[in-house]
């Protein structure tokens, strides 16, 4: 049906199609096969694969040629709120559907949010302006090209391109069909039907015009078929009833056309052409083509696709003058500047004294603090043992990982150093051969330490302390620079709440469980046997609320088998929670995300073994190393640190 032909002229979606097939040989096999997917979806011939909510970055391309066009701030995000409440089904207008209907409405799973970065990796809100002498855009896809008085799209499998600008006639909106162009892929919205304020104008006030496009660019049809008033047309989709033509205005139900009483045309459905507010749901049916759609020509949202914001190849210089050329180099997180925010790198070479802290200034890396190869260590600690560790701690329970923990496994040796305007000294410190920390007396070569929540404050303000193989397991709280233990199970012991700790291999790490944004949870488990476990403490009571033993079957469709996979706690959504486990098996390009959803852990992001690696870095080499790193600077550990210790390779990942 075209615009042309169509009720006040409201969507050129399949003008648009229709000139692409006249225009593009390839859109017409593209179509084919993104219809062959969800003919497939829709006869449950094929399951969605994708997992939980689908978060999608949006630009806003505003385009105007007066200062009325040029839409705010304020409009712009209450368009975005409208696109999230309604493919959530969190509009409180869907409780008006028709009782009968009211077992289809769908929560689509799918959300949305400006993006924050820029495909160059800059930091964006979201939104670009474009001053243009064109009075007013038509189907024809001039406001997508610079070229043509408009603005040239943002890559498609990155971003939903949305262009807000003056349509002309009584045109609304039109989209693109998914297997289109990519250059041209994405939603145009007259500036007037966008969002709920500013120059939105009744009856298209409500935002749902761009929630009707939308519904388009993830392959929704007309609910009425297009095919004029034939009666003979199809969307597509099983459960929404055949009518005649399209609906405007205000309909009352039952509205009965092709004989599709009692209940008539599904009018309030946001695929049809009625003002904004008697429109107020998506079916069942409509979300499973959605879903086809996720998972196809449009996966790259759902597989989350990482990229390199720094980036030193294998050879590489290292970072910031450090060159990460010895095998032993390791790198860690740590808030140096006591900004709550641990976005500074700390890396060091045990046996050589060497430590440098790394500040980040718009991917510039450069030392706030360093002590050469060799070196004399940092605060009296003098890193001259290869067994040295050390990590980032929060001494002071300020919420702030401010303080430098240094140990030395099997000699009892333990220090925590305090920076002070770059300047360290210690706040405790037990020297080498020592007694170690708190009645723990850290003599064995495989103790083991990290920062624990343990009383679920958000603050990583406990010491852990840990001996593989042996069932120790000791948590301490530091009263005033007096550590003492709250939990302790002796060496030999029986391990914490159930997980035995008797192999050498087992690892342990705080992890954000209930993403609640307390790092108050253990995750333990067990390289190259399928075990892990994560405990809750409940008044120094731990319990397991995941458990696999040994053997086990891993989790979340990662099976743990290797004896070289690693474990650690990520905050994947940008949410200011390390809520994730990421799972990684150095020297064969696997690397797994998972999000838990009530006990229930599923990937968001998967490379099999063999794998590719993420964001281009491939994790070949098994001596790979990855973390968590707050890059930005927003306190959240957002993105992935990979380095390769001894060939001055290191990457860091964000993702949209």
């Amino acid at each position: 049906m075209d615009p042309s032909s169509s009720p006040n002229n409201l969507c050129g979606t399949m003008e648009a199609h229709r000139r692409l097939l006249a225009e593009e040989p390839a859109y017409a096999t593209a179509r084919t096969a993104v219809e062959n997917r969800a003919f497939a979806y829709e006869r449950r011939e094929q399951e969605a694969e994708r997992v939980g909510v689908t978060r999608i970055p949006v630009v806003v391309h505003v385009v105007h040629s007066t200062d009325a066009q040029n839409v705010t701030a304020a409009q712009i995000i209450s368009q975005i709120d409208v696109l999230n409440r309604d493919f959530r089904r969190l509009n409180p207008d869907v409780s008006r559907t028709p009782a009968v209907w009211q077992p289809l409405t769908a929560d689509c799973r799918i959300e949305f949010r400006l993006a924050t970065h820029d495909p160059a990796g800059q930091p964006t809100t979201g939104i670009t302006r474009t001053r243009t002498s064109v009075a007013d855009f038509d189907t024809g896809d001039g406001v997508k090209f610079a070229a043509r008085g408009g603005h040239d799209a943002w890559p498609r499998d990155r971003y939903l391109n949305l262009w807000v600008c003056q349509l002309r006639g009584g045109l609304l909106g039109y989209a693109q069909f998914p297997g289109g162009p990519a250059n041209t892929d994405g939603v145009v919205i007259r500036h007037s039907a966008f969002g709920t304020t500013g120059t939105a104008a009744t009856p298209f006030h409500l935002g749902r015009t761009t929630t009707h496009e939308v519904g388009h660019w993830l392959n929704l049809f007309h609910i009425w078929g297009d095919d004029g008033m034939g009666c003979s047309g199809s969307d597509s989709v099983a459960d929404t009833p055949n009518q005649a033509g399209a609906n405007v205005g205000t309909p009352t139900f039952p509205h009965v056309t092709c004989n599709n009483g009692p209940n008539g045309d599904m009018f309030m459905n946001y695929m049809d052409y009625t003002d904004d507010e008697a429109m107020f749901m998506f079916t069942q049916g409509q979300s499973a083509r959605m879903d086809a759609t996720l998972d196809g020509t449009r996966s790259s949202f759902t597989r989350k696709l990482f990229r390199p914001v720094y980036q030193q190849g294998d050879p590489g210089s290292g970072i910031g003058g450090f060159d990460l050329r010895s095998p032993t180099d390791r790198a860690f997180a740590y808030d140096y500047g006591s900004t709550g925010k641990q976005d500074h790198l700390a890396l060091y070479r045990p046996g050589t004294g060497t430590i440098w802290i790394l500040r980040n200034q718009g991917g510039q890396f450069s030392p706030v603090y360093q002590e050469g190869d060799p070196g004399k260590g940092i605060g009296g600690y003098d890193l001259r043992s290869p067994a040295d560790q050390v990590f980032a701690f929060d001494y002071e329970a300020t919420g702030k990982q401010d303080h430098l923990a240094l140990y030395c496994p099997g000699t009892g040796t333990i220090w925590i150093l305090r920076n002070q305007g770059g300047q360290f000294s210690p706040v405790y410190q037990e020297g080498d051969p020592g007694k170690g920390i708190g009645g723990y007396d850290l003599r064995s070569p495989a103790d083991r330490a990290f920062a624990f929540d343990y009383s679920g404050s958000g603050k990583l303000d406990h010491l852990v302390l840990y001996r593989p193989g042996t069932g120790t397991f000791w948590i301490l709280n530091n009263a005033g620079g007096q550590f003492g233990a709250v939990y302790h199970e002796g060496d030999p012991g029986k391990g914490i709440g159930g997980y035995d700790l008797q192999s050498a291999a087992d690892q342990a790490f705080a992890f954000d469980y209930n993403s609640s944004g307390k790092q108050d949870h253990l995750a333990l488990y067990r390289p190259g046997t399928g075990t892990i476990w994560i405990l809750r403490n409940q008044g120094g009571q731990f319990t397991p609320v995941y458990a696999q033993g040994d053997p086990g079957n891993g989790i979340g469709g990662y099976d743990l088998r290797s004896p070289a996979d690693r474990a650690f706690a990520l905050d994947y959504e940008g949410t200011g929670k390390q809520d994730h486990l990421a799972l990684y098996r150095p020297g064969t390009g696997t690397i797994w995300i998972l999000r838990n959803q009530g006990g229930q852990f599923t990937p968001v992001y998967a490379q099999g073994d063999p794998g590719n690696g993420i964001g281009g870095y491939d994790l070949r080499s098994p001596a790979d190393q990855v973390f968590a790193l707050d890059y930005e600077g927003t306190g959240k550990h957002d993105h992935l640190a990979l380095y390769r210790p001894g060939t001055g390779t290191i990457w860091i990942l964000q993702h949209p």
